[in-house]
């Protein structure tokens, strides 16, 4: 028999209000940003969610996070409904689903060191005695490949892509089960970028962690999920596994996109 879904996402909608332009004109009907979308991701799996700017995507991404509430439809996690929980109900779920965010840079507190950045959400959730919240963030800006010794420096002393591994190891403080990462490596320079997705891969391996992850690059998600979720004006046109997505294509969205990724020469 097989295990229930770590994550499940089902006939999902997000509507924003549009305003008028005026007070006689007439209503305008609201955004569907997301429109019936419908996924389920495993634990330990890795789930690409492609599309360009404008699919709905990262706003997909931020009502799993419990950012935005759905205007319908039904995310559970192993489970659990989440779309009707207040803030107070999803705070204990924080330590289970965390961000990885696209601009390392601005996502890292500029008057905290390294070691404070990583510490903060084991602070906020109030784990462990100052001393072993200290230690376990050292740990982990070793695991994710930073020396000791840059533990104090603050972020601007830190490459773009150093700053995405603190942001990583930030993430990883609470031992979440899932990794929602939003355009985790496209601030990064292309060499950066495989050194990233490296590390991401390990983590995943060593940690069996689940990702659920948002890029609008097809060649960033191929190297990571196994299968591939496309979206197009709010709607998941396609889903497929990776190998079956990149060799028979089935929608012309995803065709189009397959056709304008840049190849290797």
């Amino acid at each position: 028999m097989n295990a229930a879904p770590l994550l499940e996402v089902q006939d999902l909608v997000k509507e924003f209000p549009r305003p008028r332009r005026g007070w006689l004109a007439p209503r305008v009907a609201p955004l569907r940003a997301v429109d019936g979308v419908s996924f389920t991701l495993a634990r330990g799996q890795a789930l690409g969610l492609v599309g360009e700017s404008g699919s709905g995507k990262t706003t997909v991404a931020r009502l799993v996070l419990g950012l935005e509430r759905a205007s319908s439809g039904s995310i559970r996690l192993e489970g659990r409904e989440l779309t009707t929980l207040s803030r107070a109900e999803w705070r204990p779920l924080r330590r289970r689903v965390q961000l990885v965010f696209q601009d390392p840079a601005g996502a890292l507190d500029p008057r905290h060191t390294a070691l404070d950045c990583v510490a903060e959400g084991l602070a906020i959730q109030r784990l462990g005695k100052p001393r072993e919240r200290r230690l376990r963030a050292l740990e982990l800006l070793v695991s994710v490949g930073l020396a000791p010794r840059q533990a104090n420096l603050y972020p601007h002393e830190f490459s773009g892509g150093q700053r995405q591994r603190i942001g990583i190891a930030r993430a990883l403080a609470l031992e979440p089960e899932l990794l929602v990462l939003d355009e985790p490596v496209s601030a990064l320079d292309v060499s950066i970028r495989a050194q990233i997705l490296n590390l991401l891969h390990e983590l995943q391996e060593r940690r069996g962690l689940a990702y659920l992850f948002i890029a609008h690059d097809l060649a960033v998600v191929r190297a990571l999920c196994p299968r591939i979720a496309v979206m197009q004006h709010g709607k998941l046109v396609e889903c497929a596994s990776r190998d079956e997505l990149f060799a028979r294509p089935q929608h012309e969205y995803t065709r189009a996109l397959l056709a304008a990724a840049p190849r290797a020469r």
